[in-house]
């Protein structure tokens, strides 16, 4: 993963550095190689992104929303 993240800094160089893009390209290239493994292994790609992290926009398009089930979509996040 980290060799990836490398390469992605490397190639994208200042795109990288402003707003929530930076952010964003971990859980994007976690995905894909998540997809890959799924698609050679077989299995289901589960979203880990629930309501509250839907509702704030927190999770990541391509990234965290990618999925084949959601089974978190309609809990909410609870702070004790």
């Amino acid at each position: 993963m980290e060799a990836l993240h490398l390469a992605a800094e490397n190639t994208l160089g200042e795109l990288l550095e402003t707003g929530t893009v930076g952010e964003n390209i971990q859980p994007r290239l976690r995905t894909k190689i998540l997809m890959i493994y799924v698609k050679h292994y077989g299995g289901v790609l589960i979203n880990t992104t629930n309501k509250t992290d839907a509702s704030l926009r927190y999770g990541t398009f391509n990234g965290d929303t990618a999925d084949t089930l959601s089974p978190k979509a309609d809990l909410t996040t609870l702070e004790e």
